[in-house]
């Protein structure tokens, strides 16, 4: 189920639906209805690509979520007593790859992590991730080795190597900590596009989080003719957003159908 999700929550998807049906539709010439649909459909899957390939869509669509994510204030940080870096995806060893590596958000998540823990009064900080689809080095294990070389002592680190989705990571974090889940302060590190979904998962388990956003992908909109022209970039800022709108909705879900532990 959760894989399907993320399939149709892409919306290339959606377009490429649309497109295969109205190339279906436009061939019935003889039946008006069916053509027009056709029509209709091609009409909207070509609108939708080009909307959501062009900045100014795609920074008003994450500005939705990331501005409710302000950079936290030095007092914030400093109250934070256990500060975990969640996953976002490794790059695997194998063909000209000699090591995993972190993927973009994962390196953006570790590097920030990092100066957010060194401004905090936090014990330790939690590396959480598992490995991905094909297997491998987990996430945990190239976010330690990552945050080792920026400086954090392997001594006050601890991996949780077993989540592999948002959902999963506060579970298997709470595994890791004595402290009553009533009074310790836990900072999330995570890319400030998916902090209310992670948000959201702690909260099940912590009363109290506090969010400590990473990697944020608004840019100030730019009214210029560059801004107009369709970018892939621009797409795979969009597609992001929808991804999160989807899985917030999921996860509404599953907190109606699950108790809270």
């Amino acid at each position: 189920m959760t894989t399907l999700l993320k399939s149709l929550s892409t919306p290339i998807v959606w377009i490429l639906l649309l497109l295969v049906v109205s190339i279906f539709l436009l061939r019935k010439r003889r039946n008006q209805l069916l053509a027009r649909v056709g029509w209709y459909s091609l009409v909207a899957g070509t609108a939708i690509l080009l909307l959501l390939s062009l900045d100014p869509v795609s920074d008003t669509l994450v500005y939705l979520l990331e501005k409710q994510y302000s950079p936290p204030s030095q007092e914030t940080i400093s109250g934070v007593d256990v500060v975990v870096i969640l996953g976002g995806g490794v790059l695997p060893s194998g063909g000209l790859r000699a090591v995993a590596e972190p993927s973009e958000a994962t390196y953006s998540r570790v590097v920030n992590g990092v100066e957010y823990f060194g401004r905090s009064g936090a014990q330790y900080l939690i590396v959480s991730g598992g490995a991905g689809p094909s297997g491998g080095e987990t996430n945990a294990e190239v976010m330690k080795r990552l945050a080792i070389k920026l400086g954090v002592p392997a001594d006050r680190m601890l991996m949780e190597p077993c989540a592999s989705t948002t959902w999963e990571h506060p579970e298997q974090v709470a595994k890791l900590i004595d402290e009553p889940r009533d009074t310790v302060v836990i900072g999330i590190v995570t890319s400030a596009l998916h902090m209310k979904r992670s948000i959201m998962a702690f909260e099940r388990y912590f009363s109290r989080v506090v969010a400590l956003p990473s990697g944020y992908l608004y840019d100030p909109i730019r009214w210029e003719i560059g801004s107009f022209i369709p970018s892939a970039e621009a797409l795979s800022t969009s597609s992001a957003m929808f991804h999160e709108l989807i899985g917030l909705g999921w996860y509404h879900l599953k907190a109606l159908l699950t108790n809270t532990p």
